[in-house]
C-alpha cells in the first residue's frame, strides 16, 4: 500500500511538471500525461481546471499533435469526469444514456441541422446537449420558485415533496431530459402539427424505453412516457386537472422547457410562453406578487446567464426588465466545449451556475427589477 502511494505521489509530480505550460505541449509530452493518466487513478487528486485547459489547447491546435494522442487524452478526461462530477449513479446513468443514444445524434428528418467547429460536429444544435443540460440545471431553482407561489395549496406541496424526495426528483430528472429526445428535425406544432406528434410520441417511446432497460422497478412507466409525450399539450392538461401529480409534473416541465426558449424564440413569442408563470397580474398557476415578480425576476436572470455563458445563441432576452431581441450568435468554441460530452457539460455548467450566484446575480437582479420598486 505504501509502495503504491509513493508512486501515485511520484506520478502527480510528473503531471504537474508535464503540465506546467500547456501552450508549450507537444506529442512526446502529452503521451507521457495519457500514461500517467490511464496508468494511475489520479482522477480525484488532479485539478479538473487543467484538464480541461489541455483539452481545449488540444481543440485549437490539433494539427500539432496526433490523432491517436488527443483522442486518447479526451477519453481519460471524460474518464475522469464520470468519477468526479456526479456522484449520483441513477443521474449518470441517466446523463451517459439520453446523450449517447440521443442527443448526440443527428437529425435524420433533417441531417444538416449542425454546427462546427475545430472540425468536431455539433449535431441538433439547438435540441441537443447544451439545450438539455441546462433544464436539468434549472429544476431546483423552479421547483423552489414553484414552491413558494403556485397557486394552490396542493401544487405548492406537491413541489416540496419533490424537494424533499430523491425518488421524485430523479422522476422529474427523467421527464426532462427526455422532452426533446424523440426530436429528428426543428419542426414545431404550428408548422407541422403532425410531424409534430410523431416527435412527441417517439420522446415518450425513449423514456418507456430506457425506464425498461435500467429501472424495471417502476411500475407507473407507462405514466411517464405519457406525461413525456404530452407535455404541451393543452388537452392533456385539461383532462389532468385533478390529479395533482401529472398537473404538477406538466407545469414544472414547461415551464423549465419555455424558460430555455429565448435561445430561438423571437421576443414576442418568448413573452407568450412564459408569461402565465410570473408576468402576469393573475394566474391560474401562480400568485402575483412584489416577492413573486422578484423571484421570477431572478430566475429569469439565471436562464439568460446561462444561455449566454454555455456558447448557445440567443433571439432574445432582459433590457430594463423588459423582453427585447437580442440576435446574439453562437460562441462555438464554448458551445462545443458544453455539447461534447454530459460530465463535462455538467461539471462546466456547474461551475457557471456558482459563477452567477456569486459574481453576477445582485448586480444584474438590481438593474432589471428598480423599474419595479
Amino acid at each position: 500500500m505504501y509502495q503504491q502511494a509513493f508512486f501515485k505521489d511520484i506520478n502527480i509530480v510528473h503531471f504537474k511538471e508535464l503540465t506546467a505550460d500547456v501552450p508549450s505541449l507537444t506529442t512526446d509530452k502529452l503521451r507521457k500525461i495519457n500514461a500517467i493518466l490511464e496508468a494511475s487513478q489520479l482522477e480525484l487528486e488532479i485539478s479538473i481546471d487543467k484538464l480541461v485547459e489541455i483539452f481545449i489547447h488540444l481543440l485549437r491546435n490539433k494539427g500539432s499533435f496526433t490523432s491517436e494522442s488527443v483522442d486518447q487524452f479526451k477519453n481519460s478526461l471524460f474518464d475522469a469526469l464520470t468519477t468526479v462530477c456526479i456522484k449520483d449513479e441513477r443521474m449518470k446513468t441517466l446523463m451517459g444514456y439520453v446523450f449517447n443514444e440521443h442527443l448526440s445524434q443527428s437529425y435524420k428528418d433533417e441531417p444538416h441541422r449542425v454546427v462546427e467547429v475545430y472540425g468536431e460536429k455539433i449535431y441538433r444544435p439547438n435540441h441537443g446537449l447544451a439545450h438539455t443540460l441546462r433544464k436539468l440545471n434549472y429544476i431546483d431553482e423552479v421547483l423552489d420558485y414553484l414552491s413558494k407561489f403556485s397557486a394552490s395549496d396542493d401544487a405548492k406541496n406537491y413541489y416540496i415533496s419533490i424537494i424533499n424526495d430523491k425518488d421524485k426528483y430523479f422522476n422529474l430528472c427523467v421527464l426532462v431530459a427526455f422532452l426533446v429526445a424523440g426530436r429528428e428535425g426543428e419542426t414545431s406544432f404550428n408548422r407541422n402539427k403532425e410531424q409534430y406528434l410523431v416527435y412527441k410520441k417517439q420522446s415518450g417511446d425513449f423514456t418507456k424505453s430506457f425506464l425498461e432497460k435500467y429501472f424495471t422497478q417502476y411500475d407507473n412507466i407507462n405514466f411517464y412516457a405519457e406525461l413525456v409525450e404530452n407535455i404541451g399539450n393543452p388537452q392533456y392538461l385539461e383532462n389532468k386537472k385533478n390529479n395533482t401529480e401529472a398537473y404538477c409534473l406538466y407545469q414544472v416541465c414547461k415551464f423549465i422547457h419555455n424558460l430555455d426558449l429565448l435561445r430561438c424564440c423571437d421576443a414576442n413569442r418568448y413573452q407568450r410562453e412564459i408569461a402565465i408563470y410570473g408576468l402576469m397580474d393573475s394566474s391560474d398557476i401562480v400568485v402575483s406578487s412584489p416577492q413573486q415578480r422578484q423571484a421570477f425576476d431572478e430566475l429569469t436572470s439565471l436562464v439568460e446567464y446561462m444561455v449566454v455563458n454555455t456558447g448557445d445563441k440567443q433571439e432574445s432576452g432582459f433590457i430594463n426588465g423588459n423582453i427585447q431581441p437580442k440576435g446574439k450568435e453562437y460562441n462555438l468554441e464554448e458551445f462545443y466545449l458544453f455539447s461534447c460530452n454530459p460530465f463535462l457539460s455538467q461539471f462546466l455548467m456547474k461551475r457557471k451556475l456558482a459563477e452567477y450566484k456569486n459574481d453576477y446575480k445582485e448586480s444584474i437582479n438590481y438593474e432589471r427589477t428598480k423599474s419595479y420598486r
